[in-house]
């Protein structure tokens, strides 16, 4: 049996092809303790002590909620940072979601407010009564009196003048104004 820290070569541990020419290091997983072969580059790629990669494959794929590595605060976000929310098939809100059933936040939280589902076409605009507009803390900011329901249009339109007020802004602060 190994010890851990132990090195040898692929080809003495049973690799072959261009894995029996590898160093592989002997490691313990930090929770079951069990060892294990890895290479000696996957471990110089991966600095971090607490990594998944450090642990068996039962023990890294068996963590669940905040005792998992991928754990940001139990609310899904997505590409654009939005909260997401899921939503099962047979709830009311269920004509809403994407392929694999969840809801951005906002638009749940408006549509409950109103008491019905928000068509495609509907958007939900944050306002920035609290955090900067376009900011993550805004985006993620669904108090009912941050959102308001606009069309495409309106939306595309507040964007500009929003957009415009900023750049008018910069200007005057790099002409000396004050904020």
């Amino acid at each position: 049996m190994p010890n851990k820290g132990d090195i040898v070569k692929g080809r003495h541990i049973g690799k072959v092809g261009s894995h029996s020419r590898e160093s592989y290091v002997w490691v313990i997983c930090p929770i079951c303790q069990k060892g294990r072969w890895r290479t000696k580059t996957e471990i110089k790629r991966d600095r971090r002590p607490n990594s998944h990669l450090n642990r068996c494959h039962h023990c890294a794929v068996s963590q669940k909620g905040d005792k998992c590595v991928n754990w940001k605060g139990g609310k899904p976000k997505d590409r654009d940072g939005y909260i997401l929310v899921y939503v099962p098939e047979d709830n009311f809100f269920a004509p809403m979601r994407n392929s694999i059933g969840y809801i951005r936040e906002h638009r749940l939280v408006l549509a409950k407010q109103l008491g019905r589902n928000l068509h495609r076409w509907e958007l939900v605009h944050h306002k920035g009564v609290k955090y900067p507009k376009g900011s993550i803390e805004n985006k993620q900011d669904n108090r009912i009196d941050n959102l308001q329901l606009i069309s495409d249009t309106r939306h595309n339109q507040i964007t500009i003048l929003e957009k415009r007020i900023a750049y008018l802004e910069s200007k005057v602060l790099s002409l000396g104004g004050k904020p």
